[in-house]
Parts: structure tokens; sequence; C-alpha cells
């Protein structure tokens, strides 16, 4: 399987560049965060990027076992010196609700950042706006979401 990030300094080459995924990101830079849910983790590279800016508990999620089995073993070294918790799972995340129940045992009830970038590409109208709403009920924080937004000022009421 093609690796889906570029991290060329980190020797990963891929179809996207983790430079232009963590474009964005850059307004959390200055914010210190204990714990993060990355949902559509691919490699693990912005999630261990978080756990070197401070946060304890990093979880990431993957639809892809070869990735998960990659990012576990890239950044175990990195991660066990940093955080208190983490790991990267394979999991499908299309329903959330089946989800959380399906991974209760590790998830907490509450992250400071939920990173959900570009998995619910898809998604469109009330089925993005569900969605949104049930990333923010595990959300304490920031919730990041990269997707087909609706123009509708009223999306998240």
């Amino acid at each position: 399987m093609t690796r889906y990030h570029s991290f060329p300094e980190h020797g990963i080459r891929g179809q996207r560049t983790a430079r232009a995924r963590l474009s964005g990101l850059d307004v959390l830079q200055e914010k210190q965060f204990d714990s993060v849910l990355d949902l559509g983790c691919a490699e693990g590279l912005i999630t261990a990027h978080f756990a070197r800016n401070g946060a304890r508990v990093v979880h990431g999620f993957e639809g892809h076992q070869e990735r998960v089995d990659f990012a576990n073993q890239y950044h175990a070294e990195l991660l066990n010196q940093l955080c208190d918790n983490w790991g990267f799972y394979q999991g499908d995340f299309s329903d959330l609700l089946a989800f959380y129940e399906q991974f209760q045992d590790i998830l907490l009830p509450k992250y400071d950042v939920v990173l959900a970038l570009g998995v619910f590409h898809k998604a469109q109208g009330e089925q993005a706006r569900r969605i949104v709403h049930q990333l923010c009920s595990r959300c304490g924080k920031y919730l990041l979401y990269r997707g087909n937004m609706a123009t509708d000022p009223d999306f998240l009421n």
C-alpha cells in the first residue's frame, strides 16, 4: 500500500505532503493540549506532531491496517517517551456512534483536540451536520474538521 503522507525528512514517501496536511493547524501551535483524537490518522504523522508539542494522550484511528501497523512501529519509541497513553488502531468510523461504542475501552470521554481532516469529505448537508455534532460530543476544546461543509450560515445549529 502506498503511504498517504510524504515526510522526506523522516524517510517517508507518499501521495500527499505532510506539510500540506499540517496547513491550517498552525493556529494551535501556541497552545498546550493534553489529549488528541485523530480520525483518519494515516501513518500517524500529525498525531505524533501533537505529541511532540506536549500532548500526553494521543489516539489515532485509520481504516487501513497496514498504515496502523506502520504508525505503531514507526512512532513507538518517540511516543513511549512522550506520552502516558497512546496508540494507533484500525477502525471504521463511518458510523461514529457505533465507533464510539466499539472503542469505548480505549477512547476518552473528551479530548482537547479532535481531528477529522478529510475523512468525511463525501459527507454533505444533513449527514455532514450530524457528523460534526457527533465529533463535538468527544471534543473538549477544538474540533478540526476538513471536508465539504455546507455554506449555510446555520450549518451548526
